[in-house]
This record gives C-alpha cells, structure tokens and sequence, in this order.
C-alpha cells in the first residue's frame, strides 16, 4: 500500500539533481518514519555508494526512510527473510528530495538495489528482534 503524505522534508544532503518538494510514499504499517530509532538511507548521492549507508540496523518495528538525493529511482527487494511482507517499492519512482518508507515488521536480512541503477550495487537491512 502507498499513500502521499504530504511534503517530504529536504534534508542538508547535496545530490547530483534538483528539485522542489515533492511527496513522500509510504509502504507498511509504520507512520512515516524520522523519529525515534528510526533510519535513514540516502540514495544516488554524488560520489558516494548509491546507498549511504550500505548496510542500516534497525530493530523489529522500525522504518527505514529512503532519501532521494537524484532522479529516477525505485527500490526493490533483492531476497526478504521468510515471512516477510516487503518487495521495495510498488510503481513508484522517486526523484530529487522525494522519500519512500517501509516499517520492518520481520526480524531478518534483506538486500535490495535500484530498478535504474542495479550496477551501482546493493544495500542491506539487517532486522534484529
């Protein structure tokens, strides 16, 4: 399930693009993400790993917010732990300071990559109870 949610806050992060503000989408159960525990992953930075941090720990229950610094990408779930919901993003693509959130309900390791960048490498969520 995705639904806007209003303006996306911009974060101090420069990127290779522009941009207004623009919606966030949220997957899952959670309200949203940004706020306690919960973490932030930033996308197609200029000169960085296209995911920043590449590997992000988070406890059952948490959101991890995506936050597109450039345009044209979509995340998508490489492998889930069994019984887990996610599959990244559903239709969505997300441009300059756009974000996307999905709240972890299942304890496990997910990789997941970008539709439009998959040479650029995988990140990973790692679950813990």
């Amino acid at each position: 399930m995705l639904a806007a949610t209003g303006a996306a806050g911009a974060s101090a992060l420069a990127g290779c693009g522009g941009g207004g503000g623009s919606p966030e989408t949220e997957d899952g159960d959670g309200g949203g993400g940004g706020g306690g525990g919960d973490a932030t992953v930033t996308v197609g930075a200029e000169g960085a790993a296209h995911f920043d941090p590449q590997t992000t720990q988070i406890s059952v229950g948490q959101t991890v917010v995506w936050n597109s610094v450039s345009a044209d990408h979509q995340i998508v779930a490489e492998e889930t732990p069994e019984g887990a919901d996610w599959s990244g993003m559903s239709g969505q693509i997300l441009g300059p300071d756009e974000n996307y959130s999905h709240t972890f309900e299942t304890a496990g390791t997910y990789t997941y990559s970008c539709v439009y960048h998959s040479g650029a490498g995988e990140g990973t969520i790692e679950v813990s109870e």
